[in-house]
């Protein structure tokens, strides 16, 4: 998505700048680690918000997919 793809290119920059000015190149700390998130993501989708977003996901896409999806 546009957002990671902003993100991976920063860090990248980052790290081809920082070696080509003879620097060792450092990245900043996670914020937080895949276990959490993942956690956060379940947790959200059996909200009752996350049902009914899913409810709407899967007519949205079944209407647009028909028989095909």
């Amino acid at each position: 998505d546009g957002y990671s793809l902003n993100v991976l290119a920063g860090e990248l920059w980052s790290l081809y700048t920082a070696l080509a000015d003879g620097h060792a190149p450092t990245l900043p700390a996670l914020g937080t680690d895949f276990a959490r998130y993942a956690t956060a993501a379940a947790d959200e989708r059996s909200s009752a918000d996350g049902v009914r977003a899913l409810a709407a996901d899967r007519l949205y896409w079944s209407g647009r997919l028909g028989s095909r999806g």
